[in-house]
């Protein structure tokens, strides 16, 4: 039971440090393409949890045109 109990911790921290590595790197793409990033959109995306979400803004922070237009569809993730 206590090892079944470990193993999911493990798998969670693995897990947390995976979406966390993501926000890094959304992050950091925003900073080399436009600059100092708000710390609301930095808090914005750290909110997220979803890698998929995370991976899709991660292109997003690659190919968008603006800072403005990245945080128009970050705010689309935030509803809901």
């Amino acid at each position: 039971m206590l090892a079944e109990r470990v193993i999911e911790w493990t798998e969670e921290w693995k897990q947390q440090g995976f979406v966390q590595s993501i926000r890094t790197s959304v992050l950091d793409a925003l900073e080399a393409r436009f600059g100092r990033v708000s710390l609301a959109i930095q808090a914005a995306v750290n909110r997220l949890q979803d890698p998929g979400i995370l991976r899709a803004l991660h292109k997003q922070a690659i190919l968008a045109n603006s800072l403005e237009e990245f945080e128009s569809l970050l705010a689309s993730y935030q509803v809901g």
